[in-house]
Parts: C-alpha cells; sequence; structure tokens
C-alpha cells in the first residue's frame, strides 16, 4: 500500500486538547489525530522500511504537541488470548511460552477484555515501548487485536447466526468468529496468495462447523470487491458484507473516496 495522508484542518493539529491514535507493526505505521469533539483533523499510512521509527516523529511538527490522550496499537505475532476463567495473575509469561519461542527485547504487556472475559497477553518491542513512553504524556498501549475484536464484538452482538470478520493488513489477516457476544476463535495468518486466503478462511469454517452458505462473513482493511480474494472468497461464501467504518469519529468530504471498510483496526480505539 502507497503511503498516504488526508488532512482537513491542518490548523487544528496542534491543539493540545487534540487526541492521537496509533498503530505500529508489519513494517508500517498507522495513525490519525482528533479533535475534542472527534473530529478527524488528519490520517495517515506510512511505510517504515526506509526510515527508523524515531526519525518519522522528529520529520512532523504535530507530534511535539501536548495531546489529551494517545492511543497505541501494536501489531505482533507475539499475542495469545486467555481466559478469565483460567487466567492466574503472575503467569502471563507462561502463556506465551506455550506458543512462541519468546524473543529478547521485549515487554510483557497485558490488556484486559472485560466484554469477552479474557485477557490478551502480548509482546512489545522495548525500543519502540520506551520512545513512545519518553515521547508522549497520557499514552496507553494496547495489542492491535484488543480493540478490533471488541468492535467486532459490538456489531456480532445484533446477529443471531454465527458471524465471521476478517481484517487484512498487507499480507496477513485477522479472523474471528463470534456467536453474538461470544468470541468462538481468533487467529492471524500470513497469506502469500488468494488461494492461501481462501484455505485459511476456510479452515475456520470447516473448524467450527459454519456453514458457508448462512454464515455472515464481514470484510475490512485492504481487500477491494474487485480483487482476486474477494472473487474467490464469494465462491465459497455467500454472506459477506464490508462493514462500514463506526460512527464514534465524525468524517468530512476528504474521506468521501476513501472505502468505507478501510481502516476499521485503527478506528475501532474507540471501543478502549
Amino acid at each position: 500500500m502507497k503511503n498516504n495522508k488526508t488532512v482537513t484542518n491542518r490548523t487544528d493539529l496542534y491543539s493540545d486538547n487534540n487526541n492521537l491514535f496509533v498503530l505500529i507493526g508489519a513494517n508500517r505505521l498507522s495513525y490519525f489525530i482528533t479533535s475534542p469533539e472527534k473530529v478527524i483533523l488528519l490520517q495517515s499510512i506510512e511505510q517504515l522500511d526506509t526510515k527508523t521509527f524515531a526519525s518519522f516523529f522528529d520529520e512532523e511538527q504535530y507530534f511535539d504537541t501536548l495531546f489529551a490522550t494517545v492511543k497505541v496499537g501494536f501489531v505482533t505475532p507475539y499475542t495469545t488470548l486467555v481466559p478469565n476463567l483460567i487466567y492466574t495473575e503472575g503467569s502471563a509469561t507462561s502463556y506465551l511460552e506455550n506458543s512462541f519461542s519468546i524473543p529478547h527485547q521485549h515487554y510483557l504487556l497485558i490488556d484486559n477484555l472485560a466484554s469477552l472475559q479474557c485477557q490478551n497477553v502480548f509482546l512489545a518491542p522495548i525500543e519502540i515501548y520506551d520512545f513512545l513512553q519518553n515521547k508522549f504524556d497520557h499514552i496507553e498501549f494496547y495489542h492491535a487485536e484488543t480493540p478490533l475484536l471488541t468492535a467486532w464484538q459490538k456489531e456480532a452482538v445484533q446477529f443471531q447466526q454465527p458471524t465471521i470478520f476478517i481484517n487484512v493488513i498487507g499480507r496477513q489477516f485477522q479472523i474471528a468468529a463470534f456467536q453474538q457476544e461470544k468470541l468462538l476463535l481468533s487467529n492471524t495468518f500470513e497469506f502469500k496468495s488468494a488461494k492461501d486466503f481462501i484455505y485459511y478462511t476456510l479452515l475456520v469454517f470447516n473448524q467450527l462447523n459454519l456453514s458457508t452458505e448462512n454464515s455472515k462473513l464481514f470484510l475490512s482493511g485492504e481487500v477491494m470487491q474487485n480483487s482476486r480474494i474477494y472473487k474467490l472468497l464469494y465462491r465459497y461464501i455467500r454472506k459477506i458484507e464490508f462493514i462500514s467504518r463506526p460512527t464514534a469519529f465524525q468524517f468530512d468530504e476528504q474521506f468521501a473516496d476513501q472505502p468505507k471498510h478501510f481502516n476499521f483496526d485503527l478506528y475501532s480505539f474507540y471501543t478502549v
């Protein structure tokens, strides 16, 4: 995806009452800034392949503003959901060790997903965590999956039948299935081709014994209706919809050309 930036009112970017929301990972940084009234003033997606994380923040003067709140989500594979029924405080590292070889130079962090009755245990890169902690006041850290799952849950609760949600970012996608407010499954897959994408998606349907004729699938992120992925999905799954951006934020005419299912993971910060 190319770097892109949408600016609606640059003079308002330097208010101390604005809010900053950031997703970092998968070789990119996505962020947006809102006014106190939740009007989106600026939104951008930046590739970080050719620049360091710190140098990017030094380039833009509005990052020197004293924001009212800063919320950061890490897009990292080092994460696991632990149901509250089996979660033991102080044992968080052991839950990750069951699934991963723990890398060095990472902090252990925990998100409480109260509405899902589980804890999201994950690792955040020390260098990035420390930089942001020192740069911004009033900062909160999350795994990127945390706001996304809670936003999906708010959508799923209105349907009687199981619902599946997929969010695509680069060459990976997050998938979750719900039975109304109950989370049935959550996972992240990397894919190299549209066939890989379909294989992993149908694997989830089969694992949960879900009907490809009756279960609704909602798509968000970097996928379009004219894409190979969508066409293959529709060959097997009949009820596919693109999810709409949440109404928690105000979008002006500058966003008219942006598909409404883009950046749903970023906008999901309204839930935390």
